[in-house]
């Protein structure tokens, strides 16, 4: 069975994929006119600075550990990230738009203090990797209200959906925890 990420990445492929076959127009040489264009893809890169605090808890243990997963357990604080995103429209004022993007990061260090994460405690001295992967998906709906034929303004309304899953394991992968 397929998991949720890995659907997500096949859409990618699939829509990065047809990006490479639809012919390429020069929009600097002729522009639409604000509201002809019928659909827009943007691909893009950023470089974000990350810190991530995490604490996941156990109905047996209680609390768990408030630790720094860049600091405790050396994740990279910095990482690559393309994006995709684009519209359709649906009449001269009305559009959907949708994005994703993925993060993927991992790490390991030995501990220098215990951290318990879910049901599972990892002690001092252990080794410890750690992953963090993250798919974020973006909905949304734009009502062009001002129109000229090179200005727009729009009032737009969307959702955010984020899937995360961060996995502990020991060194020799003998104790795994994901929350």
């Amino acid at each position: 069975m397929m998991t949720s990420t890995q659907f997500f990445r096949s859409c990618v492929s699939i829509l990065l994929g047809a990006l490479c076959i639809i012919p390429a127009t020069s929009q600097a040489e002729n522009p639409a006119p604000v509201g002809e264009d019928r659909f827009k893809v943007n691909l893009g890169y950023f470089l974000p600075a990350l810190n991530t605090d995490l604490r996941a808890d156990s109905s047996t243990l209680g609390p768990g550990t408030n630790f720094d997963l860049e600091a405790d357990l050396g994740v990279e604080d910095e990482q690559d990230l393309g994006r995709i995103d684009g519209y359709m429209r649906l009449g001269d004022r009305h559009r959907i738009g949708l994005g994703y993007f993925t993060l993927d990061r991992g790490g390991s260090r030995v501990l220098a203090r215990d951290i318990q994460f879910g049901d599972v405690t990892f002690t001092t001295g252990t080794g410890v990797s750690a992953s963090i992967e993250t798919d974020i998906i973006i909905a949304n709906y734009r009502y062009s209200f001002f129109q000229r034929p090179t200005q727009e303004l729009a009032l737009a309304l969307g959702v955010h959906y984020l899937d995360a899953e961060t996995t502990l394991a020991t060194t020799g992968g003998a104790v795994t925890e994901s929350a």
